[in-house]
């Protein structure tokens, strides 16, 4: 999570809001809305948010969503 701090940091207040807010929301398990990709070859999905790529995996037997980082969107973001 240090990663995602870190990030955060870095950010103007607009795109700060947007991605805490998306993060809050994925949090709480509402997913419907948003832009949920499976990635192929993994366990982890992906939702967009602007240029930005939230990462993160669901454990179905605690029902629980865990979010393994934030990328801005580049060749690198998948890899």
């Amino acid at each position: 999570m240090e990663e995602v701090e870190k990030l955060l940091r870095r950010l103007n207040r607009k795109d700060r809001e947007r991605l805490l807010k998306a993060m809050e929301t994925l949090r709480q398990g509402n997913l419907s809305g948003w832009s949920v990709k499976k990635i192929v070859g993994s366990s982890m999905y992906r939702v967009r948010v602007g240029n930005f790529r939230i990462l993160f995996s669901v454990d179905k037997k605690k029902n629980f969503i865990v979010i393994e980082g934030v990328h801005r969107r580049n060749e690198r973001t998948y890899r």
